[in-house]
C-alpha cells in the first residue's frame, strides 16, 4: 500500500504541470517493465500526442517544472 500512497503523492505534484486532474494522472501512472527503471512511469508518450510534442521534450518540461516541487 506504501507503492499507492506513492502514486497519489507523484498524481498531486504532476497534475498542476499536465494541466489533467490529479485523478486522471493517477490512472495515468505505471509500473515501469524493468524495476532498473524506477518505481513508478509517467507515459509521456500518451500525453505528447495531446500536446502534439515530442515525447523527449515533454518529459524535459515536466522534469525541469517539478524539480523545484520536490
Amino acid at each position: 500500500m506504501i507503492l499507492a500512497q506513492y502514486k497519489q503523492k507523484f498524481a498531486a505534484l504532476l497534475a498542476p504541470h499536465v494541466q489533467l486532474d490529479v485523478a486522471v494522472v493517477e490512472g495515468m501512472i505505471e509500473l515501469p517493465p524493468n524495476p532498473e527503471l524506477g518505481d513508478l512511469a509517467f507515459p509521456c508518450f500518451t500525453l505528447a500526442k495531446t500536446l502534439k510534442k515530442a515525447p523527449q521534450v515533454l518529459a524535459s518540461e515536466i522534469a525541469s517544472l517539478i524539480a523545484g516541487d520536490m
